[in-house]
């Protein structure tokens, strides 16, 4: 496999994350960012759409002692390539659905990434770690490239299947149909209004269906603890961490992505994770984005899998950036899995 690394630039390393990249299997350059020592056992993570690897691996590396964390930046997210356009190998907000060359924007190729990620770096054993649609990727890495030396595995709040029985056959006929309950008649808006998001419009000025999806019913992506909506974030101080990288992202990026995310059926994949006989840790929120019975379901398809559930306080979908204790509560048990579950296996 032809990969390259990209010498880290001065000024990489910040607060003990290393920035680099590599070029991917199809040619494009795909970012990564670390956190530890190589030489630790490998915690692989694929982040949350729009969700900036950097983040996550300041915050996933400070709580992890002992471990190296590796987490493999999205297509279309940051610098990474995917996209070409006036001059730029990466995804502008500047460049229109129509212009340029947009590029293996599908979970598979996702997927493929965390397999020549892997391979650049030369870890052999990982455990792994997929947050929302970053679970999707990593369901695509097992289903097409094996469960070998995969030494554990974090089910970061993703419904392996979104669309009811009527719109799409399930693989798993036990998953509960009335827990895929993904608005289908407002799909395709919804993915229309990705697409006309555009530079020089922040988030706060997307439409109104879009800010519900991210956020809350109320448009605002910050937490209300009084009606205790769904949102994506819990304080205005974790969205103020988000925000300035989401809101960057090309448009056609967030519509090509969130459709293939959507679309796809990984019920089937935890067959093969039973079969592997990996620890795994599942967690859900009962007021996060997706429902908590289809992380209840991926919990009882594993036994011996492990169910870390927030209640209606707490249970927000970026809960890696709560506040204490329900943050630190969440690292701790994290913490816990990987080290009484996992490091016996590295």
């Amino acid at each position: 496999m032809k990969t390259t690394s990209t010498p880290l630039p001065p000024g990489a390393l910040v607060d003990h994350v290393r920035m680099g990249s590599f070029t991917a299997t199809d040619g494009a350059t795909v970012e990564y960012f670390t956190h530890g020592e190589p030489a630790a056992p490998a915690f692989l993570v694929s982040p949350a759409f729009t969700g900036s690897a950097r983040l996550y691996a300041e915050r996933f590396g400070h709580a992890l002692p002992g471990y190296f964390v590796v987490v493999v930046q999205l297509r279309g997210h940051g610098h990474g390539g995917g996209c070409t356009f006036d001059g730029a190998t990466y995804c502008t907000p500047e460049q229109g659905p129509a212009d340029g060359t947009y590029q293996g924007f599908r979970m598979a190729r996702l997927g493929a990434d965390l397999r020549d990620a892997r391979a650049n770096l030369g870890l052999g054993k990982v455990a792994l770690m997929g947050h929302s649609l970053g679970m999707n990727v990593v369901s695509e890495f097992l289903s097409n490239f094996g469960t070998q030396d995969i030494t554990g595995l974090f089910v970061y709040d993703e419904s392996p299947k979104n669309f009811s029985r009527d719109v799409v056959l399930p693989e798993d006929d036990t998953f509960p149909p009335d827990v895929a309950v993904f608005p289908v008649a407002n799909f395709a808006v919804t993915v229309q209004e990705f697409a006309a998001y555009r530079s020089g419009s922040a988030y706060y000025k997307v439409p109104k269906t879009v800010r519900q999806l991210m956020g809350g019913d109320s448009g605002n992506p910050v937490y209300n603890p009084e009606t205790k909506e769904p949102a994506f974030v819990l304080t205005e101080a974790a969205w103020d961490l988000w925000a300035p990288f989401a809101d960057r992202m090309n448009g056609k990026i967030l519509s090509l992505l969130f459709w293939s995310s959507i679309t796809n059926d990984y019920t089937d994949v935890y067959r093969l994770v039973r079969e592997s006989g990996m620890p795994v840790l599942v967690y859900g929120g009962k007021v996060s984005l997706v429902p908590w019975q289809a992380m209840q379901w991926v919990h009882e398809q594993l036994p011996g899998s492990e169910f870390m559930l927030f209640d209606e306080n707490v249970g927000v979908h970026a809960s890696f950036l709560n506040p204490p204790p329900s943050g630190d509560e969440f690292m701790d048990r994290l913490r816990h899995f990987l080290d009484q579950r996992v490091r016996p296996r590295a």
